[in-house]
């Protein structure tokens, strides 16, 4: 028997889109857990976790201009009342699952290589710079 490694394809252009069908078939909220430390996925800084994650609806009713491709899935949604474009590559997509029931099915997480770490902290801190973070304030 052979040592050899058979080297397939990503798995996740074929079974995002199936699932993403099913979930909304089965009336329920398609959602995607996404890892935002990919270097090219485009998510808003501020609706991220600490440690890089965060979950996004892609309800119909939350977002427009849906597209998944090979590549990736972008749509146009709302944060805040402001429009934000959203680009997810492929590797950055961890599960895809619904709401309700979290049924669905997870993938190999991604783990960004030490330069695309550094140049992302480094992206993160220049955001933050930018925006300030929403407050309160007392009005008496």
């Amino acid at each position: 028997m052979s040592d050899k490694k058979i080297m397939q394809k990503d798995i996740r252009p074929y079974m995002i889109p199936a699932f993403y069908e099913w979930i909304l078939e089965n009336d329920c909220t398609p959602h995607v857990l996404i890892n935002a430390k990919h270097p090219n996925a485009v998510v808003p800084n501020h609706v991220v976790g600490i440690d890089g994650r965060v979950v996004l609806s892609l309800s119909p009713t939350a977002i427009a201009n849906l597209s998944i491709d090979k590549d990736g899935i972008s749509f146009d949604c709302r944060f805040g009342g402001k429009p934000w474009p959203i680009y997810l590559p492929m590797k950055s997509i961890e599960s895809i699952f619904a709401a309700e029931n979290h049924e669905g099915m997870g993938f190999e997480p991604f783990i960004p290589n030490e330069a695309a770490m550094s140049s992302e902290t480094e992206k993160q801190k220049t955001n933050c710079t930018k925006e300030k973070p929403p407050f309160l304030k007392v009005i008496k």
